[in-house]
C-alpha cells in the first residue's frame, strides 16, 4: 500500500474530510491534496504532522511515503501491534510473550 491509498483509507475509516485532516495536522489542504494526487512528494515534516493528526507512529507514515525503507515482514498492521505492545507494562509484555501471541 502506498501513502496515497493509505491516507485515503485513513480519511474514510476515521470519517475525516481532507479539510479536517488539514486542520488537525496544520498542513494546508492543497498540500495534502497534492501529496495524495502524487503531485508533490511527502516530506518528513509532512509525515510527522500527519502521524500526529491521525495518532499513528511517524515511522509508519514515513515507510509508506518511501522516506524510510520497509523492514523485512513490515506492514502497517505490524507497526500498530508494535506500538500497542510498547504501551503495555513489563508484566503485561511478559504475559503476552508467554502466551506466544507475538
Amino acid at each position: 500500500m502506498e501513502l496515497e491509498d493509505w491516507l485515503a483509507k485513513q480519511l474514510k475509516d476515521n470519517k475525516l474530510s481532507m479539510r479536517e485532516l488539514a486542520r488537525r495536522s496544520k498542513i494546508t489542504h492543497s498540500t495534502i491534496s497534492d501529496v495524495m494526487a502524487g503531485k508533490r512528494p511527502p516530506t518528513s515534516d509532512f509525515c510527522k504532522a500527519i502521524s500526529g493528526a491521525l495518532k499513528v507512529p511517524q515511522v509508519e507514515v514515513e515507510i509508506l511515503a518511501g522516506i524510510l525503507p520497509k523492514p523485512p515482514g513490515w506492514s502497517p498492521e505490524s507497526e500498530e501491534w508494535n506500538a500497542l505492545f510498547h504501551q503495555l507494562t513489563e508484566e503485561e509484555r511478559a504475559n503476552v510473550m508467554t502466551l506466544g501471541l507475538l
